[in-house]
């Protein structure tokens, strides 16, 4: 199957490289994030993390218009036809109620070990 466009939830130390490949390779990505300087950050094209090269993937696909932070996730387009969801950190059940509200048919698989 093939996606349009894709949310990463969590924009870290695994979300933000994740989500700035997906970004490179062309695909629209909505990074979610809890941490306003995080966002703030990304949408200025800069990171907020350490990890070489990605500023320069990071700031390509900012000014592309491939990437976008937000801190809530947004609807995109018919979810199941062209939007994947990737959550990459530890969510609490607040969190998934927020992801739930989206779209109320995500279906959620985790682990509480």
């Amino acid at each position: 199957m093939s996606f349009e466009t894709i949310s990463v939830i969590g924009l870290g130390y695994i979300g933000l490289p994740t989500a700035a490949m997906f970004a490179a390779y062309g695909k629209k990505v909505i990074g979610v994030d809890v941490n306003q300087n995080a966002v703030d950050t990304i949408n200025r094209g800069e990171i907020h993390i350490v990890e070489p090269d990605l500023d320069a993937i990071g700031h390509k696909a900012v000014t592309d218009g491939k990437l976008k932070a937000v801190l809530k996730p947004e609807l995109a387009g018919d979810l199941r036809e062209n939007h994947a969801v990737y959550i990459v950190k530890a969510i609490s059940d607040m969190h998934l109620g927020v992801l739930i509200a989206v779209e109320p048919n995500i279906e959620v698989l985790w682990s509480k070990n």
